[in-house]
């Protein structure tokens, strides 16, 4: 079960790999979307204290981190003050 769950989260990996490479994803969120679903595999089929698992944990976290700064609606810029 171990070798099919690894062979399978490859498998996942290079077809996201592919998708980004010829540009199908449609949306951001159809990306985002995969990426979760990796995510989510490896917590149901990894304990939280080994390596795997938490390596998954740490990806997660730096991935909705920096996805939240990719997908932030930029600032309006600021009125300068008058003198």
């Amino acid at each position: 079960m171990y070798k099919m769950m690894c062979d399978s989260s490859y498998t996942r990996v290079h077809f996201m790999h592919m998708l980004l490479s010829c540009c199908s994803y449609k949306t951001h969120d159809e990306f985002s979307a995969d990426v979760r679903l990796v995510f989510s595999n490896c917590e149901m089929f990894n304990e939280d204290d080994s390596q795997v698992g938490q390596a998954g944990h740490l990806m997660k976290q730096f991935f909705e981190s920096r996805w939240a700064e990719l997908t932030a609606s930029p600032a309006p810029p600021s009125e300068s003050m008058p003198s």
